[in-house]
């Protein structure tokens, strides 16, 4: 009988919640309501992440110092299953659009790099020990001049990054820095051209030099010139000694010329005065010599008598023939000369 109870209350139990049930659900059915509200679910942790820093897999998410500039940019994330979302750089946070199973990488990048200059024979102006810090993504400029008497051949970089040198400006610009870089600038001594002209000698040639160096050309007066002068184009300075043109410390194309002056002619008199019995069979008794050069006179006694000559320069040499004739000659003539011949 008591469990006869128990079963009979349990139905009534049933009975009760079902109506009231049905209550609720036409009650709403008359106030609009066509389904009873759902809650929420709490999102489940189904996003997984990996961070990268300049493509180099890093522990955790770089994060800026909010006391210090900034050193980290966000670059990109890549994630897997189709998901897509945002990144806050503000709150330096990344919300997926969805919560599905995904694994997302995060890239980070630094905000700035270091750009390191040197250069081979030249200078690198405004630096700190040739290391400058350049925003990513930003243009890089340097001054980098070349050493006295010195030109630009080429730049090398590191990773095979590019680099423009501007001659007329001594600058180098790197575009777009996007990781730390090397540069080489490297520079050539100039050579120059010396064009030589000798105007009445020898000599004339094309000499290269380099920048600072002495060009030296051995040059040489043609017969009946001398006394050179020199002129060079382009500042440069030369001279002559001992037959050798020197352009002291070129520094640019120069065309230097050489010019000797035509000897003038100077003339000396040799005059003889010869007695009736003595004849002149070579020379004159009035003759001009040019200067430098010999006079000679041959002189025949009729008596056999010996032939000598009383004169203001004395004969630098006398020979005399079987015949009695006697030969005077007066060497690299330089003043006029008197004689009187005499048989003796």
């Amino acid at each position: 009988m008591k469990k006869i109870l128990i079963i009979f209350l349990s139905i009534c139990f049933l009975l009760t919640t079902t109506a009231s049930i049905i209550g609720l659900i036409e009650h709403g059915k008359k106030n609009g309501e066509v389904n009873p509200p759902t809650p929420t679910p709490t999102p489940s942790k189904l996003v997984s992440y990996e961070y990268y820093l300049e493509d180099d897999k890093v522990v955790e998410m770089p994060v800026n110092d909010k006391d210090s500039e900034v050193k980290y940019v966000f670059s990109l994330y890549k994630c897997t299953n189709g998901l897509s979302g945002t990144f806050d750089k503000n709150l330096w946070k990344f919300t997926p659009s969805e919560d599905k199973e995904s694994v997302c990488s995060l890239y980070f990048a630094y905000s700035q790099y270091e750009v390191s200059i040197t250069a081979t024979n030249g200078v690198v102006e405004n630096d700190d020990d040739g290391k400058f810090m350049i925003p990513r993504e930003s243009e890089g400029t340097f001054n980098v001049v070349p050493n006295e008497g010195y030109k630009y051949k080429n730049v090398v970089c590191s990773n095979n990054n590019e680099a423009v040198y501007d001659i007329s400006s001594s600058t180098l610009t790197i575009n777009s820095v996007m990781e730390a870089i090397a540069c080489k600038v490297n520079f050539e001594i100039m050579k120059f051209k010396a064009k030589i002209s000798v105007v009445n000698g020898t000599g004339s040639t094309t000499e290269i030099q380099k920048y600072g160096s002495d060009v030296n050309v051995i040059v040489k007066a043609k017969d009946g010139y001398e006394k050179p002068t020199v002129k060079c184009t382009n500042n440069q300075n030369g001279s002559i000694k001992s037959n050798t043109l020197t352009i002291t410390r070129i520094t640019d194309n120069t065309t230097c010329t050489v010019t000797y002056k035509k000897i003038p002619i100077v003339l000396y008199t040799l005059k003889v005065t010869v007695p009736s019995n003595l004849t002149i069979v070579s020379g004159s008794a009035s003759q001009q010599i040019k200067k430098g050069t010999d006079g000679r006179i041959s002189i025949k006694p009729q008596d056999g008598s010996v032939v000598e000559l009383s004169c203001n320069v004395k004969p630098s040499s006398k020979t005399t023939d079987p015949d009695g004739t006697a030969n005077f000659i007066f060497l690299n003539v330089s003043k006029d000369i008197t004689c009187t011949a005499i048989a003796n």
